[in-house]
Parts: structure tokens; sequence; C-alpha cells
């Protein structure tokens, strides 16, 4: 702003002046930025955590609505905005997959039709499996869907089941990580982006498939904003073989989401 307003001083612009680099340079070495996340937190035990909750058909709709949201965070790598924006109306459901568009664009799209997104099916652990999670969801509320709910996927869990907000989403998601161990002080719901694209990469699923999945341009917003190694004692998990159930549910998930959405 000031070198597009004031007169160059000794030749230079004012933000191409030595004395001005100098200081700008001192400034960032005395105070550089500091990334939210220096880590990010294990999604293994989440998965855990989801897994211990036993069939969808046991599940409430408080449970079960939380799950979905969580399942399709780690799956998909969407925004709570997103997800609270996913259109029921497009919903396609298949044997191996379902398939839907958001009602909106998404944050980083400035052209282009609605994005549709495709979940293939988990079939390794059918309760982690997000397709089947979905189905048992839909089947759940469409007693209580109306002309002002129909639209939307996620619905609230009290009368009169209006179609949820991305802050409401944010809560759900924030339940099932605290309530797995997750430091919720540190970690909000838009963790889930890092912490399932952190593992998706930790366990070799081609960055290409990820920052489709993401919808990130390219590798940098990756490595700069998301990519975080996991917290927590990972020989421990290894040597125990917790860590080689993890590794093979979540990759298979995210792997799964990734080859179905370059179809």
């Amino acid at each position: 702003m000031f070198s597009s307003t004031l007169d160059p001083i000794d030749g230079h612009q004012i933000g191409q002046h030595p004395l001005v680099v100098r200081l700008m340079k001192g400034i960032y070495l005395t105070n550089p930025p500091k990334a939210k996340y220096s880590s990010t937190w294990d999604v293994g035990v989440v998965l855990n955590y989801i897994n211990s909750f036993g069939p969808n058909s046991s599940l409430n709709l408080s449970v079960i609505s939380k799950k979905v949201a969580i399942l399709l965070a780690l799956t998909t790598l969407l925004r709570v905005s997103e997800i609270a924006a996913i259109d029921k109306n497009t919903l396609q459901a298949f044997d191996a997959r379902i398939s839907f568009a958001l009602s909106k664009v998404r944050k980083a799209q400035r052209q282009g039709p609605l994005q549709k997104i495709s979940i293939s099916a988990f079939t390794a652990n059918p309760l982690l499996c997000p397709v089947r999670c979905v189905r048992h969801y839909v089947y759940l509320t469409d007693t209580v869907r109306n002309e002002t709910n129909s639209g939307s996927l996620l619905i609230s869990l009290r009368r009169p089941f209006l179609k949820v907000t991305g802050s409401t989403v944010a809560r759900w998601i924030k339940d099932i990580l605290k309530a797995s161990g997750v430091d919720t002080d540190r970690f909000t719901a838009h963790s889930t982006r890092g912490a399932s694209a952190s593992r998706a990469a930790a366990i070799g699923v081609p960055i290409d498939c990820i920052l489709r999945t993401a919808h990130w341009s390219n590798t940098l917003t990756f490595s700069k904003h998301y990519h975080r190694e996991a917290e927590g004692n990972f020989a421990g998990a290894v040597l125990s073989g917790v860590c080689l159930f993890v590794v093979v549910v979540i990759g298979l998930l995210i792997y799964a989401q990734s080859s179905c959405f370059m179809l």
C-alpha cells in the first residue's frame, strides 16, 4: 500500500527499500509464523471408538448422525459446511457405493458445475463402512422427512428436524473426537481434513488422489497447512498390533473414495 501511494525513497519503492527489507526480515526471524497444528491426532483411535458402537441398527438418531458426520469427514475430506450442504435429492445408492452432490459450490471452486462425490463400500469392516452408515441413516430419518428438510441429507435431532448448519456438524464431530480421547481444546472439527489426509499420505496413498479428494490445487497447500505427523506412541502401537488394523482400515477408506472420485 505504501509503495503504491508514496513516492520512492533513494530510488527504491517503499516495500523494496533495503532498510525496510531488513526490518521485515528481522520481524520474521524474531516472531516467525507458526502453524495452527504442529501435529495431529491419531485417526486410528477415533476409528476404534466408532467401531465400539456396534451395528448401525442398534444406534439411536443422535449417535448415527454423529457417526455419519465423522465418517463422511474422514473419507471425503469435506469441510463441515460442505457436509451440511450434501443434497439428499442427489443421493444415489448402488450395491457397492453411494454418490451425491452438494447444494452449493465448494470453498475453492471458482467455476464449473456442482461437484459430485462417490464413496465405495468398505466390506472389510461393516461397522466402519460409510456407505452402510449413510443408508441406515436415510432409512432411519425417512419417517420425519418433509418439505422443509427433504433436500438435506443431515437433519437436526429434534422436532421439527430442520436441516443442519455447518456449526451443528462441527459440534457432532467434536463430540466424537472428545469421546475418543482427542484434545478438542486444541483440535477443531476442521482438523479431520488434515488428520485423514496425513494418515493417507503416511500409508502410501498417491498425493494426486489426496489432492483431488480434498479439492486442493497443489501439494503446497497440503504440505503447508494440513500435512502433520500423528501424535501418540507410534512404536508402541506397531508392537501391540493395533497400528496394523488402523492402517488397513483408513487406507482402504481413503483409497476407495479417491478411486471412485476419479471415475
